[in-house]
């Protein structure tokens, strides 16, 4: 059964919507994207699942440090991807850790 996509997440206190929209997806040429004025990210759902959990990871960290840093501090777009790519990684391979990290049993 594949994980349910959530319709909103909160971030640094902010309510975020989440939205599905395939088209406009492929019109930002992107698996995903988001914007901080509207406090949304769309992600495209004719990804794979594993891009498509990739992807959301990618906008959550673009959607926080917009939430918690100071303009002049963004962080780059290799930045964003590398730690995205880092962060998912060492959550998705070690179960033990995200348990511990999340204070799931």
């Amino acid at each position: 059964m594949q994980p349910k996509i959530p319709g909103t997440i909160q971030i640094q206190g902010m309510q975020w919507t989440i939205m599905i929209d395939n088209v406009q997806c492929a019109l930002e040429g992107a698996g995903a994207f988001m914007s901080s004025r509207d406090c949304t990210i769309t992600l495209a759902d004719t990804l794979p699942l594993d891009r498509q959990r990739k992807s959301f990871l990618h906008e959550l960290v673009h959607a926080t440090c917009d939430e918690i840093l100071v303009e002049d501090l963004e962080l780059r777009e290799v930045q964003v991807y590398a730690l995205s790519t880092a962060l998912f990684q060492v959550l998705n391979d070690n179960p033990e850790a995200r348990g511990f990290i999340f204070g799931e049993t």
